[in-house]
C-alpha cells in the first residue's frame, strides 16, 4: 500500500501569524544556550538531530544565527525545537521542558544570577523568583506572594496562550530546585489554571495580531 505524504503540521509562529524570528515575545539568548546543552545531554543526536527535523526555512534560518546570551531572540522557535527535541527523547513535551529548566536553574545558581539566587532560605529565595522570571523574558509581569509560610504562588500576566505551557512546566524544573538548594525539603508544585488576562481582555499583542493573552502561574509548597 502506497503511503500518503506526510502532512506538516503548522508551527506556533505560523499559527500565530508570525515569521519565525519575528514574534514580539522574547527571551534572552542564555535560554537557547542553555537549551542547546542540555539537549546535547538528553536528546538522541542532540541539537543537530532536532535541528534536522525542523522543516520550516524560517526556523533552519533562524537557528543558523549564532546566539549571545545577553541578547534577545523570539521564544516562539524554541516551543518548535522542544517540541520535536521532545519527540527524539521518547518522553511528554511537558517532561522534557521541565528537565532542561532544571538544568537551566542548575547551571544559574552558581553561574548567571547567582547573587540572586543563593539566599539562605527557602522564603527568601522564592520571593525573588518574579524578579528572577523576568531576567529570562522581555514580555509579561511577574508577582507572587506567600500563602502561608511555606507556600508561595506566582503569577504571570500577559503571557501568549500558546506560550503558557512552555512556561508552567520550565517553573515546575526550574523553582523546586532552586528551593531544594537552599534548604527545601519535599517540595511540590501545583499549576495555576490559566484564565484570560483581565488586564489584557479586549486589546491585542504588540505586534497587533490579537494574540490571547493569559495569566498563569504555580503554586510551590515545601517543609
Amino acid at each position: 500500500m502506497k503511503s500518503l505524504p506526510a502532512i506538516p503540521i503548522p508551527t506556533v509562529s505560523a499559527l500565530l501569524g508570525f515569521t519565525a524570528g519575528q514574534s514580539p515575545y522574547k527571551v534572552k539568548g542564555h535560554v537557547y544556550e542553555g537549551l542547546f546543552e542540555s539537549t546535547d545531554k538528553r536528546c538522541p543526536g542532540g541539537v543537530a538531530a532536532v535541528l534536522r527535523r525542523l522543516a520550516d526555512p524560517a526556523l533552519q534560518a533562524f537557528f543558523g544565527q549564532r546566539f549571545l546570551a545577553s541578547s534577545s531572540y523570539d521564544l516562539l522557535p524554541l516551543l518548535e525545537f522542544g517540541r520535536e527535541a521532545a519527540h527524539l527523547a521518547g518522553v511528554p513535551y511537558s517532561t522534557y521542558v521541565r528537565g532542561g529548566a532544571r538544568l537551566q536553574a542548575e547551571k544559574d545558581v552558581n553561574g548567571l544570577y547567582r547573587a540572586l539566587l543563593r539566599l539562605a532560605s527557602p522564603s527568601l529565595v522564592v520571593a525573588r523568583m518574579p524578579r528572577v522570571m523576568m531576567q529570562y523574558m522581555t514580555f509579561g509581569n511577574a508577582a507572587g506572594r506567600m500563602l502561608d509560610e511555606r507556600t508561595y504562588e506566582i503569577l504571570v500576566r500577559g503571557v501568549p496562550e500558546p506560550v503558557q505551557v512552555w512556561l508552567t512546566a520550565a517553573a515546575e524544573g526550574f523553582v523546586p530546585f532552586v528551593l531544594e538548594t537552599a534548604g527545601a525539603k519535599n517540595v511540590v508544585t501545583r499549576a495555576v489554571r490559566a484564565v484570560p488576562d483581565e488586564q489584557s481582555a479586549g486589546t491585542v499583542s504588540p505586534a497587533g495580531t490579537g494574540v490571547p493573552l493569559v495569566t498563569g502561574g504555580l503554586i510551590a509548597k515545601w517543609e
